[in-house]
């Protein structure tokens, strides 16, 4: 394209005239000077990012249009129809004595027509059909869980997403030595932060969606690990007919090296169209111990012969049987993940494979395995040592089938550094395949399975000093790996400006009206970044915040920051998602509250709440699902209900039923509410109300002062939600004037590596079940509920003689800076107005209450006011006050003279981190009150830990967590001798 530009611009401008080509129009220059002197002094540049400047001014030679040209800082911000409207109003009006010449003016931003950058989901009128693919355009899923009792219709039903957190792992050439990508910093390193986001947070809800999601690292953070190939002990073809395939699975009897690749190892089976529903082959097994395993399979494909899209695996799990229809015409040669489940060390479970149909196709089978394990690929001789979930992506890729030269091996060994990074999105495109396939032969047939969408999720957004946020940067590049400005199938490359657009704003704006009005909105970079550029299908390299900033970590570092971040961008997700493809959307809803089991004759009787979500309007529950567990095991696959109760009947003596309840629409079901239990005792004693009153989740203390400064876990550990897999270790540097050296040095902020790879166990709101079967070994039946249904009187107390309160690590907590304003203020009170009240009335009718917690005291002194509600509550009615708070490191707790448990006994509660139950790090002892008495000892230092009273109500107050007891007959001691002091 020619271009006549104006000398005063760099550029000749010429009127429209063939006589006039031979010298300026002075008007028109007249008028170019004065908006570029005007712009210089700041007229329009409230729409602009800082460092925008014109570019130029031209006639385009081929449509004659007035072109105003904006350098590229210009496109850093996004733009909306009203921005748009004022540039345009701005530009027409001071060029209006010439716009007669010239069929349209235009403003362009870098080489974009303005209107362009503004996403279609937020344009009121047509969409640009460049940027988006035919209505209605569903992909296929690999597999699909058939006994889900919803179906998600408007959520990310029939979509394909890959994810990948950050870096990992990896190992150095150059240093013969594995290492991490980035310094350990704040208690975390970035090669890990992000991990503690995708994999318990947004995986989920996306799935939750409706989706499919493929993540470029190990998901399982299980380090066990069972495979069971199909020339392995554990196999059985139960049809007749299976006849070898190719080349497939086999067992990995020594590391990986080089390209190896164990989807050569082995081969696979096929099985020409058995019969519907008939048990062809299965694999057993048993786990090595008891946990949550995920579950995924491998087949192969044959090109002579065509592989069913109807075959149907069944998982025997300890909460029953769940059936999955998978679709083997597409991801053979890989692992396929089916879901997570519960296991028990010690008992049989299987896996069997049928046909779902006989459409003449072939079954395929080839290997099952559990767990995430530890990694397998040596590099020098030298393997990581660590989890998979920990190593970088190339590592898990090669595992995974890759193949080498197309996906993770691009500089033939000499930098594990880059092969990673560029690996993440190959490895995408090879899922996808031909014609998007990776990008060093786009035709590749790859995996056949028809990716929508791809992230990347880091959190390394830069550093700066002060008591803000960094903030939230998202990257794009809007041309291609080849430099062409489309996708394989046609579609703009525009559409990843729309998606990093719509995320980022999203993150933004739910994040100033949750937790801090001041988050800073960074740019929008069209770069080409690896992770940006090679992806053949719309994608986004997400920069959440900075980890080496230490008000941002605050915020990483928070549960609930965690959560609705991770819910801001599955929300940016859904919302591009259905204008891209032009298909209606509905966002999942918030988990419910007000929880509450009750047993009436041998029925279960659960009543609970939905919840309004502030920041999205659609999310509304049109129905409930209520999953049952038994006896502690895994939970069934769920019930459907329309209503906000259920009544599970029939139910058996002996047995503790666990429950819980989560929100579905059509967008698909939130996360589950806490769980809960009932259970009926053989000639029970009594019947005891079990009380959940431990919702806290929080990040570490934060301590910061000029001269020191950081997150104090020997003060407060904070609550993970969940697992925490993120966590490296302690802070060992305070001082804010510490400079970076090196990765290994890295200044203020660095902390220990001797937790990381390791999962931390934190608040899993599952311990009502814990609780429930040590009062059903004492003789006692057991009903329970939530705090917050106790606190507004749906859950009646007076009903119960008996109450036990878990309020675990639960204490007052504030946002996760302290000049930070939003919604969420502070939260996890224990002795609110409304929970005085309630408890002091079920004690004057004569109740007798078991309370533990490890902050009760302190909960009691939130004021120094001796006249405060909360102080007199503990005086006067639980007859405590606070003795001291870190009261303990040993965990053990012994008699006091036989007034509990026996004389001489004693019993172990958790203090340090681990992956079975949370740490009560900071246990609290108490002096006793008038009439109270001390009825248990720390073993370190003699610290009263458990006291009691007896009057007209009894109450036993613990500080520490019951749950937190660490031996199972340890609990049945300390509940029965409880039971037996508060009733006689």
């Amino acid at each position: 394209m020619k271009y006549f530009f104006l000398t005063t611009l760099l550029l000749l401008l010429f009127s429209l005239t063939t006589e006039a080509q031979q010298k300026p129009d002075k008007q028109l220059t007249g008028l170019v000077n004065s908006f570029k002197s005007e712009f210089d002094k700041g007229k329009l540049k409230d729409e602009f990012p800082k460092g925008t400047k014109i570019d130029s001014v031209y006639i385009e030679e081929k449509s004659g249009n007035l072109i105003i040209k904006f350098n590229k800082r210009s496109i850093f911000k996004p733009f909306r129809e009203d921005k748009v409207g004022r540039i345009y109003t701005n530009v027409r009006q001071h060029f209006s004595k010439v716009s007669d010449k010239f069929p349209a003016i235009k403003v362009l931003c870098d080489t974009f027509e303005v209107t362009s950058l503004i996403p279609e989901y937020y344009k009121t009128g047509s969409y640009d059909k460049s940027k988006v693919k035919p209505a209605n355009d569903y992909s296929a899923h690999v597999s699909v869980n058939l006994d889900k009792p919803y179906t998600v219709k408007n959520g990310l039903n029939g979509r394909n997403l890959v994810l990948w957190q950050s870096h990992g792992w990896y190992y150095s050439p150059n240093d013969k030595m594995w290492m991490w990508q980035r310094a350990r910093l704040f208690q975390t390193v970035e090669d890990l932060s992000p991990t503690g986001f995708v994999i318990p947070f947004l995986a989920p809800m996306l799935e939750n969606a409706g989706a499919g999601v493929f993540l470029a690292r190990e998901r399982d953070t299980q380090i066990n690990e069972v495979i069971i190939d199909n020339g392995s002990n554990g196999y059985k073809e139960t049809s007749d007919g299976w006849i070898s395939g190719g080349a497939g699975f086999g067992p990995i009897t020594q590391p990986l090296y080089g390209e190896e690749n164990p989807f050569t190892f082995g081969d696979f089976r096929l099985l020409k169209s058995p019969e519907p529903g008939k048990t062809a082959a299965e694999w057993t097994f048993t786990v090595p111990e008891t946990g949550d395993y995920f579950v995924s399979v491998a087949y192969g494909s044959d090109s002579s012969k065509t592989n069913s899209s109807e075959a149907v695996y069944s998982v025997y799990h300890s909460g029953g049987r769940t059936d999955f229809r998978v679709n083997q015409q597409i991801g053979y040669g890989t692992w396929i993940y089916l879901a997570q489940f519960r296991f028990n060390a010690g008992e049989n479970y299987r896996v069997s494979l049928a046909s779902g149909k006989s459409d003449g196709n072939y079954l395929s089978a080839d290997a099952v395995r559990l767990g995430g394990g530890i990694g397998v690929v040596a590099r020098d001789s030298l393997l990581s040592g660590r989890p998979k979930f920990v190593e970088g992506s190339k590592y898990y890729e090669q595992f995974m089938g890759a193949p080498a030269d197309l996906v993770y091996n691009m500089r033939n060994f000499r930098d594990d550094y880059v092969d990673d990074y560029q690996s993440r999105s190959e490895y995408a495109n090879w899922l996808n395949g031909a014609p998007a396939g990776p990008n060093r032969n786009r035709n590749y047939k790859g995996l056949g399975i028809p990716i929508d969408l791809s992230l990347a999720f880091h959190t390394d957004a830069g550093v700066r000093n002060g008591d803000t946020t960094l903030g939230t940067l998202a990257i794009y590049s809007v041309s291609a790996f080849d430099t062409t400005y489309y996708f394989p199938d046609g579609v703009s490359r525009l559409s990843n400006r729309d998606l990093a657009d719509i995320v980022q704003t999203i993150i933004c704006e739910d994040i100033e009206k949750i937790f801090d009005s001041r988050w800073s909105r960074r740019d929008l970079w069209d770069s080409r970044y690896a992770e940006a550029v090679r992806s053949n299908f719309p994608s986004l390299l997400l920069e959440l915040l900075s980890q080496q900033d230490i008000t941002d970590m605050a915020y990483a570092s928070d549960p609930r920051f965690r959560f609705y971040v991770s819910r801001s961008i599955y929300k940016g997700i859904v919302k591009f998602l259905a204008t891209y493809h032009g298909t209606p959307y509905v966002i999942q809803p918030l988990p419910v509250n007000n929880f509450s089991v009750r047993f009436e004759g041998n029925s279960a009787v659960l009543n609970w709440s939905p919840v309004h979500d502030p920041v999205e309007k659609t999310a509304l529950p049109s129905g409930y699902v209520v999953y049952r567990s038994e006896n502690l095991n895994g939970f069934d696959n769920g019930r459907y209900v329309t209503t906000t109760s259920f009544t599970d009947k029939d139910l058996k003596p002996g047995v503790v039923y666990s429950y819980k309840v989560t929100a579905v629409n059509d967008g698909g079901e939130s996360f589950p509410s806490e769980v809960l239990a009932a259970g009926m005792a053989n000639n029970a004693k009594g019947e005891v109300l079990i009380v959940n009153g431990f919702d806290r989740v929080s990040g570490p203390a934060k301590i910061e002062t000029p001269d020191f400064a950081g997150f104090m876990d020997n003060i407060d550990m904070g609550v993970p939600w969940g697992n925490d897999i993120s966590y490296t270790g302690s802070t060992y540097d305070f001082n804010p004037k510490s400079e970076f050296r090196t990765n290994d040095a890295p200044g203020f902020g660095a902390s220990y590596g001797d937790y990381e790879g390791k999962v931390i166990a934190g608040n899993n709101f599952d311990y009502a079940p814990l609780h429930g079967k040590s009062v059903l070994n004492a003789g006692y039946s057991f009903s329970s509920a939530s705090d917050e249904s106790v606190e507004n009187g749906s859950a009646n107390l007076l009903k119960y003689k008996l109450a036990d309160f878990i309020y675990g690590e639960e204490k007052t907590t504030g946002r996760p800076i302290a000049s930070a304003d939003g919604l969420i203020g502070e939260d996890f009170s224990i002795f609110t107005p409304g929970m005085i009240k309630s408890l002091k009335n079920y004690l004057d009718n004569g109740g007798k209450l078991l309370i533990s917690g490890s902050y009760l005291g302190s909960e009691t002194r939130v004021s120094e006011d001796t006249l405060a509600p909360q102080f007199r509550f503990g005086k006067e009615y639980l007859k405590i006050t606070l003795q001291t708070k870190y009261a303990s490191k040993s965990g053990k707790v012994n008699s006091f003279r036989g007034r509990l448990i026996p004389a001489g006994m004693s019993a172990l509660f958790s203090q340090t981190l681990n992956d079975k139950i949370y740490a009560a790090e900071a246990p609290e002892s108490f002096y006793p009150a008038e009439g109270a008495e001390v009825l248990m000892l720390y073993d370190d230092n003699w610290n009263n830990a458990v006291t009691g009273y007896k009057g007209k109500y009894s109450v036993v107050t613990m500080g520490f967590p019951f749950e937190t007891i660490t031996a199972s007959d340890g609990r049945d001691l300390v509940m029965k001798h409880i039971l037996d002091y508060l009733t006689k």
